[in-house]
């Protein structure tokens, strides 16, 4: 009595067999981006340039990863680096069968400067590493917050130095780079961010010292025409006298 369904019963396994091997090559093809875990270690940072908006740093930069041909001389690019020089190149294999490899960098690097705030502004000196060559589809670039780090003894003239601090993120290219037909890439970033915090009472009062001297004194010359009993006492040769001061000292 089963005989009448035969053909139906065929034609769902015939259906079964063909999902499932497309179903598993789909699978197999997209395996997703391989990962890099990327560090840094700032050793020292200086000449901060408010003018030409740069900056000066020496770091390590260090990268963990399973391919034998990466090189993050190569294949990692320092995106706001005026200039760069590698000075120094390791490689280790680790137990695990995985690869770090270690560089010193000195470079200069631009940064926009947030002024708005001066004298008690802080800024966010980075480094931003991207990767080349491979979008975040085929690589993604990891953080190493646990060990990244400052070095101890690293200290800005008139800064207070905090944290650093180490995020990651996709940066979109709007444009195809000349390849008909492909759209907009997207490629992995990681950004190490120093905190640094702008001594600024000492420069406050420094700087608005004067101000604060010709203001009295404009006051001070304000009062005594304003008020008819000085007016009376305070001849208008001292008078004049003091608006003198208050003008030199406002120049001043």
């Amino acid at each position: 009595m089963l005989r009448p369904l035969l053909p139906l019963v065929r034609l769902l396994v015939a259906l079964v067999g063909l999902a499932g091997p497309a179903h598993a090559a789909e699978t197999l093809a997209a395996p997703g981006p391989r990962e890099v875990t990327v560090g840094v270690y700032v050793s020292s940072l200086h000449g901060l340039d408010f003018a030409r908006e740069t900056f000066r740093t020496t770091f390590w930069l260090w990268a963990t990863h399973d391919d034998p041909a990466f090189r993050p001389a190569t294949d990692l690019e320092i995106v706001n680096a005026q200039s760069i020089q590698v000075e120094k190149e390791y490689r280790e294999a680790l137990p695990n069968g995985r690869i770090t490899d270690m560089i010193k960098v000195q470079a200069v690097l631009n940064q926009r400067w947030d002024v708005q705030d001066y004298p008690f502004d802080d800024q966010r000196p980075s480094i931003v590493v991207e990767a080349v060559g491979s979008d975040a589809t085929r690589l993604r670039l990891v953080p190493d917050t646990r060990n990244s780090a400052i070095e101890p003894s690293l200290r800005v003239t008139g800064w207070s130095t905090g944290a650093l601090a180490l995020g990651t993120s996709d940066f979109v290219y709007r444009t195809n780079f000349g390849i008909e037909g492909a759209g907009f890439t997207a490629y992995s970033r990681v950004t190490a961010s120093v905190a640094i915090e702008r001594h600024g009472v000492r420069i406050f009062f420094t700087a608005f010292v004067g101000f604060f001297v010709a203001a009295a004194l404009m006051l001070l010359v304000s009062g005594t025409g304003a008020v008819a009993t000085v007016r009376r006492a305070v001849g208008l040769r001292a008078r004049l006298g003091l608006a003198t001061a208050s003008v030199f000292a406002s120049v001043g």
